[in-house]
C-alpha cells in the first residue's frame, strides 16, 4: 500500500497490508503518528517512511516512544537527517528490524543519524542499521542490545547494531582506502568511469578490517591493475566482511562476488 503526499496525516490509521510505504516532504512522528506505526508494526505490517523533501529539508523526526511486537520492519528514509529526541525509545519484542537511513538519495548532502533518545533491541533478535553520510554524522545515543542475539547463517553480520558510512562516488571509496577498519554501505549504484585506483581496498600489510555492504547496489567499469592482491578489494583481513557485493568489469559483462 502506498500513501504519497507533500503532507501526510496518518492518525488511528490502520492498514491491512504486507508494506505500507509512506512518502512526503518531511516527517515528524508525535504521539498519535507513533502509536499508529507501533499498532500496525504489531499488526503484522512492515513499514517505510520516504522523507523526499519536495518542499522541506526531507528530514525525520520521532518525538515520542515507538515499541511494537513481532517481526514487521520499520525503514526511515530520509533525504537528509533522521533524528529521535530525547526521552523517545524506539523499541522491537520479537524479530523485527529497524533502518535508519539518512541522505537516501545517495547525493551527499551531509545527512546524519542522530539518536538523543533510545534504542532497545534488548528484546528482539531483529537487527538495527543507520546508515549516513561520510559528510554527515551519527550520534549513537543510549542502544541496548540482546546479549544472546547471533547472526543468522552465512549472513555475514558481526552486530545487531550497526553504523555505516555511505559510499556513493569514486572519491567516497577513496575515504574507505584511508580508514579499512570502518563499516560502510554503498548508498547507490553508480559508475567508476576512468578512475584506476578505486579498487585494491586492502593490502596484505593493511588488510580491510572493517564491513562493506552492497545493500543491492552495483558498482560498474571497474579497473585495478596489478599481479596479486588485485580486485575492488585487495585483501580482506580475518575480521573484515565484505556482503552482497557485485562489481561489473569494464571487459565484457563479468560480475563477481566477493565472499
Amino acid at each position: 500500500m502506498d500513501t504519497i503526499g507533500n503532507t501526510v496525516r496518518i492518525d488511528s490509521a490502520s492498514v491491512s497490508a504486507k508494506q505500507w510505504n509512506i512518502s512526503l516532504s518531511d516527517f515528524t512522528a508525535g504521539p498519535v503518528a507513533t502509536s499508529t506505526l507501533a499498532s500496525n508494526l504489531s499488526n503484522g505490517t512492515s513499514i517505510a517512511v520516504n522523507a523526499q523533501g519536495m518542499q522541506g529539508n526531507g528530514d525525520i523526526s520521532v518525538l515520542t516512544g515507538l515499541h511494537w511486537t513481532g517481526a514487521s520492519t520499520l525503514s526511515l528514509n530520509a533525504k537528509h537527517t533522521v533524528w529521535i529526541a530525547p526521552g523517545a525509545t524506539v523499541a522491537n519484542t520479537g524479530a523485527g528490524n529497524f533502518s535508519l537511513h539518512a541522505d537516501a538519495n545517495g547525493v551527499d548532502n551531509g545527512g546524519s543519524v542522530l539518536n538523543r533518545g533510545t534504542i532497545d533491541w534488548s528484546r528482539s533478535t531483529g537487527i538495527v542499521s543507520a546508515l549516513y553520510d561520510m559528510n554527515g554524522s551519527y550520534a549513537p545515543g543510549t542502544v541496548r542490545t540482546n546479549a544472546s542475539w547471533s547472526a543468522s547463517p552465512f549472513s555475514g553480520l558481526v552486530t545487531q547494531v550497526t553504523a555505516y558510512q555511505l559510499v556513493n562516488s569514486v572519491a567516497d571509496l577513496g575515504k574507505v582506502k584511508s580508514n579499512i577498519a570502518g563499516n560502510y554501505a554503498l548508498g547507490r549504484s553508480f559508475d567508476l568511469g576512468s578512475a584506476t585506483d578505486a579498487g585494491n581496498i586492502g593490502r596484505a600489510a593493511k588488510p580491510f578490517t572493517g564491513q562493506f555492504d552492497d545493500m543491492g547496489h552495483l558498482l560498474s567499469s571497474l579497473s585495478v591493475s596489478g599481479s596479486a592482491e588485485t580486485g575492488m578489494f585487495g585483501v580482506i583481513g580475518k575480521t573484515g566482511v565484505v556482503r552482497n557485493f557485485v562489481h561489473r568489469h569494464r571487459f565484457g559483462d563479468v560480475q563477481e562476488r566477493p565472499g
